[in-house]
């Protein structure tokens, strides 16, 4: 990876980490101010994504037949200016507050949040004076004064305002959030932390599509992977997605280490766990045998070898079972703690597991989505029932067993299975 690549790494890093601080510093001291400009700083990404984007647009209209810089094909250039364009609305659109109430239908009801919080956050969305936001009225007393201790203790419930606005009724399924080993489980729509996290998923979708069309789609991806990957460009993947939602979550802003710790699910597993998990490993790899005969019935040859080629690729540039491991256990850990441990919690168990296999984009528009997509339910459902420690150590073993046989056996025995990697 260039020097260039791993400061834009670090620097983006950064700049992420420093709004949902921000984000949680405003939730944590119920700041309309701070809040506004959170939003504000985001919008403003967004246009700077659009501007970026439409750069790509005006260099691949004016490159020069001489010139052999990475400048993209028109037609990919503006798919990737439609991708900024549709994100940009989107992040838009969760900005206001119907729109948000409107998806907190689909998403599980925030358990631990009484209408009274919710009230407070409704308020904010108004734009109240700092008097107001600190007053309840004519008494002149202190807003919710247990708003600090509300995000690390699982008691502190205060009685709902008369004139507090009553939510849009949630399905019931929704309504049912298991709490597993979280101290808040659910959507708030009025939380500015999820709202972040609503919006930064978008981005962050986003630039993966981007980097897909610009990239030249599976061929392309299958390119990057066959210039080789380094055990530093496996590290720097995966840095972001364990830092991020750590300070997402409220480290050192609302919560301590044990609360975060606590509240992304990473806790020491039992020997029952370990079981169930290395089982689910199992039923995992005979579901992914099963698409693999049916897919290669319904498809040609060539078709499947097409379909794959991103995969074989991957697979073909870990050569050693160092490397294996390494990417093994930093898949694991990365995309663990950020879909299954921050995120699902907050947007659920479907919503998290489409997000993931969109996430998986040398998949796109092939059968093995639907595996991806098998694989993060199944994920999905040991994070719920346990904790993200056993998701953790399952995604490693189905990830290293892959990889291992892509290393240590020919690839004509292994195929068959490694390519679904």
């Amino acid at each position: 990876m260039a020097i260039e690549d791993v400061l834009i790494v670090i620097v983006g890093t950064l700049i992420i980490c420093g709004i949902v601080a921000a984000a949680n510093y405003a939730e944590r001291e119920r700041s309309g101010g701070l809040r506004n400009l959170v939003t504000g700083t985001l919008l403003v990404l967004g246009v700077a994504l659009i501007l970026l984007m439409g750069a790509q647009v005006f260099a691949a209209y004016n490159v020069s037949d001489a010139d052999t810089s990475d400048i993209p094909e028109k037609s990919a250039a503006w798919s990737g200016f439609a991708i900024a364009v549709v994100t940009m609305g989107l992040v838009m659109a969760i900005a206001l507050r119907s729109v948000r109430e409107m998806l907190a239908r689909w998403f599980p009801r925030h358990a631990d949040t009484p209408d009274a919080d919710n009230y407070a956050y409704h308020q904010m969305d108004d734009q109240l004076t700092p008097e107001t936001e600190q007053s309840t009225g004519a008494e002149d007393k202190p807003l919710f004064p247990q708003m600090l201790n509300y995000y690390t203790t699982d008691s502190a419930i205060l009685p709902r305002p008369t004139n507090a606005p009553v939510l849009p009724s949630m399905p019931e399924w929704n309504q049912k959030v298991k709490r597993g080993n979280t101290s808040s489980t659910g959507y708030n729509p009025y939380s500015i932390v999820h709202t972040v996290a609503l919006m930064l998923s978008l981005y962050f979708l986003s630039s993966q599509f981007i980097g897909f069309v610009l990239s030249g789609g599976l061929e392309g991806i299958a390119e990057d992977y066959a210039a080789g990957i380094s055990a530093w460009d496996i590290l720097l993947n995966g840095l972001p997605q364990v830092i991020i939602p750590i300070i997402g979550v409220g480290f050192g802003v609302r919560r301590n280490l044990v609360q975060t710790l606590k509240r992304l699910g990473l806790e020491v597993p039992t020997i029952e766990q370990l079981a169930v998990g290395f089982g689910v490993v199992i039923l995992l790899f005979i579901f992914i045998v099963s698409v693999a005969i049916v897919w290669q019935g319904v498809v040609s040859d060539e078709t499947f070898e097409e379909q794959n080629q991103a995969s074989d690729a991957l697979s073909d540039s870990i050569g050693t079972l160092w490397m294996a491991f390494l990417i093994s256990m930093t898949a694991g850990v990365s995309e663990e703690i950020a879909f299954r441990g921050a995120l699902q919690p907050v947007f659920g168990l479907w919503p998290t597991a489409i997000l993931f296999a969109l996430f998986h984009m040398q998949y796109t528009l092939t059968p093995a989505t639907l595996i991806i997509l098998g694989v993060a339910l199944a994920f999905g459902w040991l994070r719920r029932k346990y904790n993200t420690t056993v998701a953790i150590l399952a995604h490693f073993l189905y990830n290293f067993v892959q990889l291992a046989l892509a290393v240590s056996i020919p690839e004509d025995a292994a195929s068959w299975i490694i390519r679904l990697f």
